[in-house]
């Protein structure tokens, strides 16, 4: 089982948070946060993975994410979409 949190109103690590104690190990998660819920028109975004990288080690989690990397890509990625 994994969590699938839309980052709506910012509450999406809150979401993460309560899974965690519950015992979810695996939550989706896009790089810069992008994509929505193709069912509700407006949704707000898919959970960042780099929000969601950088709480779980925070929370002392290893993720075995190179944070420096994941917000290159995302600022890259975030531009060519600009475009």
């Amino acid at each position: 089982m994994a969590g699938h949190f839309h980052d709506t109103s910012g509450g999406a690590l809150t979401g993460v948070a309560l899974g965690l104690e519950y015992g979810l190990r695996c939550f989706d998660s896009a790089v810069s946060g992008l994509g929505g819920c193709p069912f509700a028109p407006g949704a707000a975004g898919n959970l960042s993975t780099e929000y969601l990288a950088a709480f779980l080690e925070s929370k002392e989690l290893a993720t075995g994410v190179d944070l420096a990397k994941l917000a290159t890509t995302g600022a890259w990625l975030r531009a060519e979409l600009a475009r």
